[in-house]
């Protein structure tokens, strides 16, 4: 690894210079577009897994082609 140095400003300074070199808007917009990013992120964590656990669910169901890996076992007529 690169050895790293890290500056630290007021942050009433940092506004001021983005302010001055006309850089605020961008800054903002960069912000946004990362929280957006992030949210969708997030998002798809959390829906992801439980549309994959309902496809297995719906797959697994008689009728509906072979047997899946589900955490529930049911019984049918066969195994009665």
């Amino acid at each position: 690894m690169k050895a790293t140095t890290l500056k630290q400003i007021p942050r009433s300074h940092f506004f001021a210079r983005l302010s001055r070199d006309s850089l605020f808007e961008g800054f903002v917009r960069d912000l946004a577009v990362r929280v957006a990013d992030q949210q969708q992120v997030i998002a798809n964590l959390g829906t992801v897994d439980s549309e994959q656990r309902m496809a297995r669910r719906c797959y697994s169901w008689p009728g509906h082609g072979q047997e899946g890996p589900t955490e529930h076992s049911h019984q049918t007529e066969d195994n009665a």
